[in-house]
């Protein structure tokens, strides 16, 4: 067996995500004893951590050979086996494991994924708690943390232990998106731009935190910062995806040209990016091409059947440019229908489209439920309840 200093030093590998290093010491290991159980508990772990999970549970399944009883053979067996969908084989493997050792900090995170992933989030708490008490430095456990206290709703506790889990480990970049993301949600937009700007020192170049930086700094209203990383990340990695953030920078700041030269390129890469074919749409459609930007709405939904917004802006080109109600009324239940009633624009679209043809009563009960909805804004409220009034209210 390997000793307790030769674990401890591959461990600290992993942990600062040096694989290659953690495979050479490794690889000595084994060269001196083929049988040691703790090189080839790393050596599973090394190869799942490179995307070969059948190879790396061989490795496991071969230290379990040498020791049966081995506790980390077992807890990372669990873990490749939950990567392989086995949740009821994991769970068998952790709670005999914790029977024995009820402090064991990877057992607990482990089982924590596995309960997490059946929905129980009371028991996810209290497993991933008992892994940060006996390993309070260890970033994946603290990223654990931080999600099960987002699944339990508790949002500004997920950003504390986020907050935690990037200062033990800066490198870890989903830890970083997530703040972001959830500082985002909560309207915290210049806070999660400056968070994803300390990610990047971390991190230099990551496409992922430029692109997540391009959307905090639009909805913080730093235009000149968007549209530069936008246009950098643009000239490096010009997907449809990042092409398409390029052009709503380009429309907030009213560069209309750009942004449709950014969206055509866009599809010219991606034809089925229902994004771009919609943002297109909508810039064709205020500059009165109708045609195009009726194609366009209906190619975003051929794309993406489940993408709420081209149903409501085809629908509203019905009700309103083409005095269609009859046709833009489907369309806009199914906007409605999509965005679970979380968009009170789509909502709005549709009482109007119900007035119109007559239907006063179905009028009335949307407008109030836009104007008890809290996404909605108070130009929006307000046009509700003129609408109400004018169905009769």
């Amino acid at each position: 067996m390997a000793t307790a200093a030769i674990v401890d030093a591959l461990e600290a590998l992993l942990r600062a995500g040096k694989l290659d290093a953690a495979l050479r010491d490794v690889s000595t290991l084994l060269e001196k004893n083929p049988r040691d159980a703790d090189g080839l508990v790393f050596r599973g772990r090394l190869l799942a951590a490179q995307g070969e999970v059948d190879a790396g549970l061989a490795a496991l399944e071969e230290a379990l050979r040498a020791d049966g009883g081995h506790r980390s053979a077992r807890t990372f067996k669990a873990a490749l086996l939950l990567e392989k969908g086995d949740d009821a084989g994991a769970r068998r493997l952790l709670e005999a494991v914790l029977k024995e050792a009820p402090k064991d900090a990877a057992a607990n995170f482990q089982l924590c994924r596995c309960v997490a992933r059946a929905g129980r989030f009371d028991e996810a708490d209290r497993l991933i708690s008992r892994a940060v008490e006996a390993d309070p430095n260890n970033a994946l456990y603290l990223f654990a943390k931080a999600r099960v206290m987002a699944d339990l709703g508790r949002p500004d506790d997920s950003i504390e232990w986020l907050g935690k889990t990037v200062k033990a480990n800066p490198r870890l970049v989903e830890a970083w998106l997530v703040l972001a993301n959830l500082q985002g949600r909560g309207g915290r937009h210049a806070a999660a731009a400056k968070n994803l700007e300390s990610a990047l020192q971390h991190n230099p170049g990551h496409p992922g935190l430029r692109d997540a930086l391009v959307n905090a700094s639009l909805a913080a209203g730093d235009l000149p910062e968007a549209i530069a990383t936008a246009e950098s990340l643009a000239a490096e990695v010009p997907s449809a995806d990042v092409l398409t953030n390029l052009a709503a920078c380009y429309l907030a700041a009213q560069r209309f040209s750009d942004a449709e030269g950014a969206l055509r390129r866009a599809i010219a890469t991606d034809e089925k990016n229902a994004r771009a074919l919609h943002l297109l749409g909508t810039l064709l459609e205020s500059a009165g091409a109708l045609d195009e930007a009726l194609a366009l709405f209906e190619r975003a939904i051929a794309a993406e059947p489940g993408f709420w917004k081209p149903y409501n802006d085809l629908g509203l080109i019905h009700l309103e440019r083409r005095k269609e109600p009859a046709a833009a009324l489907p369309l806009l239940e199914k906007a409605v229908a999509l965005s679970g009633e979380q968009a009170p624009e789509a909502i709005f679209n549709l009482a109007l489209a119900h007035a119109r043809l007559g239907h006063s009563g179905e009028a009335k009960k949307l407008c109030a439920k836009v104007q008890g909805h809290p996404a909605a804004a108070g130009a929006l409220k307000k046009q509700a309840r003129e609408l109400a009034q004018a169905a009769g209210g």
